[in-house]
């Protein structure tokens, strides 16, 4: 029919899959960046940070065996917060005068948009069915749109504020102020920074490995009539048949 581009049970072509794994991976990565930054929760620390000068004096003072034992001692297994909430954020500086940017900031000034509509977009990928798509598509609009609305309402300060600072280096589309080179760097450079210095890497992989999960459980198609009870009844009808 013509409003199916393929086969309604038929494995999703590997095109549209590649195409719902970028754009779910965007979407879940930006809501992944949002959350406090994951670490694990076990940490191999010494301890001898903690000793003091004299201690420190009295050890270097001592055999290299006995610093050995004492060195070796002091390590050892801490628990840790799955949660590192230091993790910093984008933040003014001399009143206002400069904007040191970071993590999801530099993307988009509107990653709860943005996310929402990539998911969307993602789903949409995975559906044989051109109105459906038309109609997961949307919320990519919705946040072009809402995103650009809220911006013109902050910049004249109601409902919330958008300084010129802030306005002049990001951006309401994601990386667009990092690829036109609005942040005082070239586009290489800033998403050297971000991936380099600022991305919260164990979020990134859970949200990576969630749409890819998801795209490849949705991709592999099914077969008509398949599973336990149709192949109970194919078998009761043979037997009936005969």
């Amino acid at each position: 029919p013509g409003m199916m581009l393929w086969a309604k049970n038929a494995p999703v072509p590997l095109p549209a899959r590649i195409a719902a794994f970028v754009s779910m991976g965007l979407g879940l990565g930006l809501v992944s960046q949002s959350v406090p930054k994951l670490q694990i929760p076990l940490e191999y620390r010494n301890g001898n940070g903690n000793i003091s000068a004299t201690a420190n004096n009295e050890a270097s003072a001592s055999s290299p065996a006995a610093r050995t034992a004492d060195a070796e001692s002091s390590k050892k297994w801490k628990v840790r917060c799955p949660f590192d909430f230091t993790d910093g954020k984008s933040k003014s500086l001399e009143g206002g005068s400069a904007i040191t940017l970071h993590g999801v900031e530099r993307i988009s000034r509107h990653p709860g948009l943005w996310s929402f509509g990539l998911l969307g977009l993602g789903f949409s990928f995975l559906s044989p069915f051109a109105p459906i798509r038309i109609w997961l598509s949307m919320p990519m609009m919705v946040a072009w749109i809402g995103g650009g609305h809220t911006d013109s309402r902050h910049r004249r300060g109601m409902g919330g504020e958008l300084s010129r600072d802030m306005d002049a280096v990001t951006s309401n589309v994601p990386f667009w102020a990092m690829l036109s080179g609005r942040q005082g760097v070239g586009a290489m450079d800033a998403f050297g920074k971000l991936l380099g210095e600022e991305v919260k890497g164990l979020n990134g992989l859970l949200a990576l490995g969630v749409a890819a999960s998801f795209v490849a459980s949705r991709g592999r198609g099914r077969v008509p009539g398949g599973g336990a009870s149709s192949s109970s009844a194919r078998l009761m009808g043979s037997r009936f048949g005969r």
